[in-house]
């Protein structure tokens, strides 16, 4: 499923044995969970996001204070004289400058954009808080899964042990008698349970 291959497919270990690999190190969970928030990516383009909302809402909240600035120059010849004489040209050159501040609705409309740009940042923050809670469920929920797994091995392997031991002892036993299978069944037994808690 998260290779996205044919569901017809048989994946098969390579080693005949599953061995244990540690990709993260079993470190204190409030750390694995500060990791994760640092990297997760869904956390970072939310906090990126919110970025965006608070540059709106600042924007939105100055926009009345700060004038709109506009230069122009008009340039060009003019000429005229007396009655009909047109032979007095030259040239000429206009330039103006002016500072527009706007008030939208006598500013009630300007209030009424910040309250808006106020309302998406807080929504934008209470998602940061969610998916935080989220991403710190999931990271809890995977460590203790991981370190109970881990100790289930631990008590697998020694269990194993105990029934090799336990078969070592038989064999070093059994010269001489007619029949062990008693001592073969419960060595059955202890390779039974051995083999669940490997399962479990």
């Amino acid at each position: 499923q998260l290779l996205l291959l044919d569901p017809g497919v048989d994946l098969v270990p390579a080693d005949p044995a599953v061995v244990p690999i540690t990709l993260v190190p079993d470190r204190p969970l409030p750390e694995l969970i500060a990791t994760a928030a640092a990297y997760r990516p869904e956390l970072a383009a939310i906090r990126q996001l919110s970025a965006a909302a608070q540059a709106r809402l600042r924007q939105a909240q100055v926009a009345p204070f700060i004038p709109r600035l506009e230069v122009s120059y008009l340039a060009g010849t003019f000429g005229g004289g007396i009655d009909s004489q047109m032979s007095n040209f030259g040239g000429r050159g206009d330039g103006s400058a002016s500072a527009i501040w706007e008030l939208k609705n006598l500013g009630l409309g300007n209030i009424a954009i910040a309250r808006e740009r106020e309302a998406q940042l807080t929504g934008a923050n209470a998602r940061i808080v969610e998916v935080q809670a989220q991403v710190s469920a999931e990271v809890a929920a995977a460590a203790k899964l991981a370190r109970y797994r881990l100790q289930s091995l631990d008590v697998s392997q020694q269990a194993v042990r105990q029934a090799l031991e336990m078969f070592r002892r038989i064999e070093a036993s059994s010269s001489g008698m007619t029949s062990n299978t008693p001592l073969y069944d419960a060595l059955q037994i202890q390779i039974g349970r051995a083999s669940c808690r490997e399962r479990v």
